[in-house]
């Protein structure tokens, strides 16, 4: 009796916990068939909304692939891949080209060797590791590439790219619909993507930016701001008329240049100095002569083609003409000003004179290894008075030996006086050098002179 009484309740807890499994699993294909209605009915809406605001969409008879991205590796040395339509195939005279998103990746001839064709299906979707990358504003090239997919009617493998977009950026984050955050955000993130586009359009060479303008206010009118107000500080910023240009010979250069600042690509990732001839150099260049230019922009908010990336709790955004303008301030003063200190530093700086300024700032403020000379000062001297560089260096090296003073080195090789007197500066400097960097330098630089007996 004992025996069946423990059979039977065996066989009580085996459905009992039978109809428990069946309920829960009956659950979770509920709530799976849920997501995937949500996510066809978002892609759904998210391809409306591109069609609206005309962002590209890829020839039918494109064949989807995959490409390894910019930044090839992650963080465990794994390789990153995107996807993307190939909409032209590489060839000796032209490169190829890549729709990923809003964004064409140029494939130059021998490079299509590493594209691979692929599959819209789960398998393929399960097999391979995509990331993507993302904008300025941080938002995944995935999102946009879903969208293509659901034109293509790939909805599966469409909402499986867009978990991948949405999902919380992880170094090594796996391709599965279960990194999948909120479906709700998908429509809401297709209107910011779009802002990155047409942020990133804004610094493209020769866009136009009146069509983007166009399209930002249909953003704010449609009730699609960024946060904080940031889309309709963005759009004032690019409707901004130009100001009023100068008549006296003396600043209608430095005016130009100005004007020209919209197109600067002025990069300040790790103090990286990009092409001279961009028209923030050129407006350096000056020197005191853009002053009074510059003075009259110091408000003038405008967007620029140059980003200011971010870092640690900073955002990455483009900037303004107001900010170049500051930036070339700060370098020709040799330290940040306030708005109120800018005219008092103006009328000192004006009152010692151009060169003197120059001359005096261009040397390293301490004599500590981690002080530099005033790179700023340093190219306007090379220019424009080549000769007082030499009074910087042996200053710099008589007075603040510890000091880095290889690029003042560089400077001096680098001007346009000929070699004999860069090699006299070299061989006064040579008596005061006392840092092995500066002498590795300064031996190079004798050695380049290519004179006879320069080295004895």
């Amino acid at each position: 009796m004992r025996h069946l009484h423990s059979s039977l309740a065996v066989l009580a807890l085996v459905l009992l916990l039978s109809g428990v499994f069946a309920v829960t699993r009956s659950g979770m294909i509920s709530k799976s068939a849920a997501r995937q209605q949500a996510t066809a009915a978002a892609l759904t809406e998210m391809l409306r909304i591109w069609k609206d605001y005309g962002l590209p969409i890829p020839p039918p008879d494109a064949p989807l692939v995959r490409f390894p991205t910019h930044t090839s590796l992650d963080d465990f040395g794994t390789p990153r891949f995107s996807v993307g339509f190939l909409i032209r195939t590489a060839t000796s005279q032209q490169p190829g080209t890549i729709l990923c998103g809003y964004s064409i990746i140029t494939v130059e001839s021998g490079d299509d060797a590493s594209l691979e064709k692929i599959l819209p299906d789960a398998a393929t979707a399960r097999q391979i590791f995509i990331a993507g990358e993302a904008g300025i504003s941080g938002i995944n090239s995935l999102l946009g590439v879903a969208v293509h997919c659901e034109a293509r009617g790939w909805t599966d493998f469409a909402g499986r790219l867009l978990a991948r977009a949405v999902a919380p950026p992880v170094a090594r984050p796996p391709f599965y619909a279960n990194s999948y955050r909120r479906v709700e955000d998908a429509v809401s993130l297709t209107y910011r993507f779009i802002w990155q586009h047409l942020q990133e359009e804004v610094m493209r060479p020769g866009s136009d930016r009146k069509d983007v303008a166009e399209r930002m206010k249909k953003l704010l009118d449609g009730g699609h701001d960024l946060p904080h107000g940031i889309g309709k500080s963005l759009h004032d910023a690019l409707t901004n008329p130009a100001r009023a240009a100068a008549h006296s010979a003396e600043t209608i250069i430095a005016e130009t240049l100005l004007e020209r600042l919209l197109d600067s690509r002025h990069d300040w990732a790790a103090g990286k100095v990009t092409a001279t001839d961009d028209p923030y150099f050129l407006l350096e260049a000056l020197g005191f002569a853009a002053v009074p230019t510059l003075l009259k922009h110091l408000d003038d908010n405008r967007l620029t083609s140059a980003i200011a990336w971010g870092f640690c709790n900073s955002i990455t955004q483009q900037r303004r003409v107001n900010g170049l303008v500051y930036s070339l301030l700060f370098d020709l003063a040799g330290k940040t000003l306030a708005t109120k200190e800018v005219p008092a530093w103006w009328e000192k700086a004006r009152a010692v004179g151009e060169e003197a300024w120059l001359v005096e700032g261009a040397v390293a403020k301490e004599n500590k290894s981690t002080d530099w000379p005033n790179a700023c000062h340093l190219r306007i001297l090379q220019l424009r008075y080549p000769e007082r560089l030499a009074d910087v260096l042996l200053y710099q090296l008589k007075h603040r030996p510890k000091a880095q003073s290889h690029p003042i080195i560089s400077a001096v090789e680098g001007c346009k006086l000929a070699g004999s007197w860069k090699l006299a500066v070299m061989i006064q400097a040579d008596a005061l050098l006392d840092s092995h960097q500066t002498s590795r330098a300064s031996l190079k630089a004798l050695a380049d002179f290519n004179l006879p007996g320069n080295l004895n």
